[in-house]
């Protein structure tokens, strides 16, 4: 007789000189399931299993094909016992800390009363380890009183390891074997076993447990013919053929729910609610995860729901934490994945290497190298075993944990140069699609003939091209970190250049730094200075949105000795433009002049005409933020040809909102509103967020300087409700308090600019602003003493600046 798997595991290791805990990190499997090996409770582990373990043991050979062989299951099944009535009170126990799930309880029952009448079939669909089995047999022991004539349950291994799924007759034959039919009287035909098993059922109220099944197929035989029954179906694939069926498909648990099973599994309170939620969330709230989690917390007493966080947190390692003894989620998943055609094991691996929340239809194209359709069928199919959802149409998504289980099947079952091909067929559809997009929201700032086929349907307007940019946005970043860290330097090098443009806008400041992080790691690996220049600037103006200031200054000090070491012009000039920038929004407004004509010298000579236009568009609100209208007007006028006629439409907003401004300093409200209304128009065509409010912000300071201190009022405070932040917030606040103070409402007023000024430590422009509007609400609140102290510290600091405006605002406060 052979020796057992779990001895000849036991003997290679020791002549190995292999612990358990080294044979188990050479595997990549858990101490836990070497252990259970090697004790005999998992007699016949999977064949990945047994691969990985004879690898890491060395064995070749024989030594190697009797170590498989021992892991074999027996292929002539033990025989079953002989059936009887006993045998038709057969549900196994209701689990004593089952969880949550009261909606899904209550719709089982709600499908069970309805159908009292005829044979009630609910099937519960899910992913692997969602709780379909654990939720069956609660619901069958709460209607067992309904069905006395027997309650049947029966596992068909649909997705059991190392087993074959049960064909219909053979489980056909334990159901009537079950009911006392000898062996020797078993139909040998399928449909005579069938309508035996019916005939046995007819006139009898009997409830059926099918678990675990394959699909509609392995079920239909068995199925009750005549009314009066309840079946219960679990399986991992939707079962569309199941007609009269109801149908319920489980998600994970919920949040609340997944914390009291945690509690429930590891039998103690857990105290740090933060860290409780982080495990279930690590766990996707699957409860076949959140018990094994909370299986390891109980039989480990030092351990806090902290230090297992921190064992849960590598991705690629979670599903190994995730084992305990015989059961583990990797093997969950595992036997999903081998049920699966050779075309969608390779689709379910190919999803691994889009690392987004979510993917398109069209961008899954252009991993798996086919057609749209044939993608959408692909995805379609595994959303039919529950390997993706489709949470919205032509969105599909996946947990956490699958999508390190399609890591784990890509890097065992992928060749390396496939794995390379098909993240650079993403990237080069991202690509495409980007240019495309561009040219649609903005010709202007994407010339030249399309880069090529993105495999995307035509985008009608800007909207259109702006939605698909929204749904993509987070995995445009993920894909240029997949391509850093997979190698393809230039790839990631040029997504993230294409996508430089699309972040321009404060809101996306952590995604664009995410991208041109790792897009850096990859121009260094090249050595490439030039290409490091331009990306260090894309940080530097990443860092600045996210109010980061010391860091952008590093950034732009470091893109300025990149180009200069590249001899990149174009890159100093970049970095020095944006250096300005920042040096205004710090209120150092002498030393963003001077890096700003530096960089204006910079595009002349290049002769590139647009930067030479946005750099004079940046002067020109640097002189109106200076109160030097008349400069601001003459930066203006020599900025605008360019930018109105063929820059970008951005730019194009900023002069309007920059024009209205410079109106409204000289007391042409009617023109100032029409300038700001029109930038309002374009920033919101373009989704401009950070356009849009500019302009609010100038529309209610013009009412504010016409005397419509009402309809400023409004203005205001809608800019206060959509939560704007930094100058427009600030400005926001002060703007309200002016209004208040107008409409006499001087103590809200004061606190109003109060609040405005703390907001201004760093930015003594604003500071001197919020001071003179404080002073003028004190001054028409009587307090002239307190009016003047805010006075002179404005014009200090206005002085100090080079605000010739709130200068002189300061000086004619004093004098009255």
């Amino acid at each position: 007789m052979a020796e057992p798997f779990g001895t000849l595991l036991r003997g290679h290791r020791v002549g190995a000189g292999l612990t358990q805990e080294a044979l188990a990190e050479k595997a990549r499997l858990s101490v836990q399931a070497i252990g259970a090996l090697e004790r005999g409770e998992r007699r016949y582990p999977h064949r990945h299993t047994v691969d990985v373990l004879g690898a890491a043991l060395g064995l070749a050979g024989e030594q190697r094909d009797a170590f498989a062989a021992a892991a074999r299951r027996p292929a002539t099944p033990a025989p079953l016992p002989p059936g009887d009535r006993v045998a038709l009170r057969a549900l196994p126990y209701d689990l004593p800390d089952f969880t949550g799930r009261a909606d899904e309880v209550a719709k089982c029952l709600r499908f069970v009363a309805r159908r009292r009448a005829a044979t009630g079939i609910v099937a519960l669909t899910g992913l692997a380890g969602v709780g379909k089995s654990a939720l069956a047999v609660h619901v069958a022991h709460r209607c067992a009183e309904s069905f006395p004539d027997g309650q049947v349950f029966l596992d068909l291994h649909g997705h059991t390891p190392d087993r074959e799924p049960v064909p219909p007759d053979v489980a056909l034959h334990d159901l009537l074997r079950r009911t006392g039919v000898p062996d020797d009287a078993l139909p040998r035909d399928p449909g005579q076993a069938s309508a035996l098993w019916r005939s046995w059922l007819a006139g009898r109220r009997v409830l059926v447990v099918l678990d675990n099944v394959l699909d509609a197929g392995q079920v239909a035989p068995l199925l009750p013919g005549a009314p009066g029954h309840l079946v219960l179906v679990t399986s991992r694939r939707r079962l569309p053929e199941l007609d009269g069926a109801d149908h319920l498909a489980l998600e994970p648990l919920s949040e609340a729910d997944a914390r009291d099973l945690l509690v429930r599994v590891s039998h103690r309170p857990i105290g740090d609610e933060r860290a409780a939620a982080e495990v279930v969330a690590l766990c996707d709230r699957l409860p076949l995860a959140i018990r094994l989690a909370g299986t390891r917390l109980r039989h480990h007493d030092s351990w806090s729901a902290g230090d297992l966080a921190d064992r849960l947190r590598d991705l690629q390692r979670r599903p190994v934490e995730l084992s305990v003894g015989s059961r583990s989620v990797a093997d969950a998943f595992e036997v999903s994945y081998r049920r699966l055609t050779a075309g969608h094991q390779r689709a379910f691996r190919l999803l691994g290497l889009h690392h987004g929340p979510d993917i398109g239809v069209h961008a899954a194209a252009a991993l798996f190298g086919c057609a749209g359709p044939d993608a959408r069928r692909l995805l379609d199919d595994l959303a039919e075993a529950h390997l993706r959802r489709e949470p919205e149409p032509g969105r599909y998504t996946g947990h956490d944990l699958l999508h390190a289980h399609a890591n784990t099947v890509l890097a065992r079952d992928e060749p390396e140069p496939a794995r390379k091909a098909a993240l650079r067929r993403l990237v080069t559809h991202y690509l495409r699609a980007l240019d495309r997009v561009g040219k649609t929201v903005d010709p202007r700032r994407f010339p030249g003939p399309p880069l090529g086929d993105d495999g995307l349907p035509p985008l009608a307007d800007r909207a259109e091209a702006l939605a698909w940019w929204e749904a993509e946005r987070l995995s445009l970043v993920a894909a240029v970190e997949a391509a850093t860290a997979a190698g393809l330097d230039g790839e990631a090098m040029r997504l993230a250049r294409a996508l430089a443009p699309f972040h321009s806008q404060a809101h996306h400041a952590a995604e664009r730094r995410k991208a041109q992080h790792a897009a850096l790691r990859s121009a260094r690996r090249l050595g490439n200075r030039s290409a490091q220049g331009h990306i260090l600037v894309e940080l530097g103006g990443a860092e600045h949105h996210l109010g980061r200031t010391a860091d952008a200054r590093t950034y732009y000090a470091e893109a300025v000795a990149a180009g200069e070491a590249a001899q990149d012009l174009l890159a100093e000039g970049r970095a020095r433009a944006r250096l300005g920038a920042l040096h205004q929004s710090v209120g150092e407004y002498r030393r963003a002049e001077h890096v700003m004509r530096a960089a204006l010298e910079a595009f002349r000579a290049l002769g590139d005409d647009q930067r030479t236009a946005v750099t004079l568009l940046g002067l020109a609100i640097l002189a109106e933020q200076a109160g030097r209208y008349a400069d601001a007007q003459h930066a203006l006028d020599e900025a605008r040809p360019a930018l109105e006629h063929a820059g970008p439409l951005l730019r194009a907003g900023h002069v309007h909102c920059t024009q209205g401004l410079v109106y409204l300093r000289g007391g042409r409200h009617h023109d100032a509103e029409d300038q700001l209304r029109l930038a309002l128009r374009l920033a919101g065509e373009l989704r401009d967020r950070d356009g849009e409010r500019r302009a609010r912000l100038g529309l209610a300071r013009v009412h504010l300087g016409a005397g419509r201190f009402s309809e400023a009022r409004q203005g205001f405070c809608e800019l206060l409700e959509d939560r704007a932040i930094g100058v427009v917030d600030t400005m926001a606040r002060t703007g309200l308090g002016t209004a208040l103070a107008a409409l006499g409402e001087h103590q809200k007023a004061v606190r109003l600019h109060t609040a405005a000024l703390a907001t201004t430590s760093d930015a003594p422009d604003l500071r001197a602003v919020v001071l003179n509007d404080l002073a003028d609400t004190h001054r028409s609140a009587g307090a002239h003493d307190r009016a003047a102290g805010h006075y002179r510290a404005a014009l200090a600091l206005a002085l100090e600046v080079g605000m010739a405006a709130e200068a002189d605002r300061a000086r004619a406060g004093l004098r009255r």
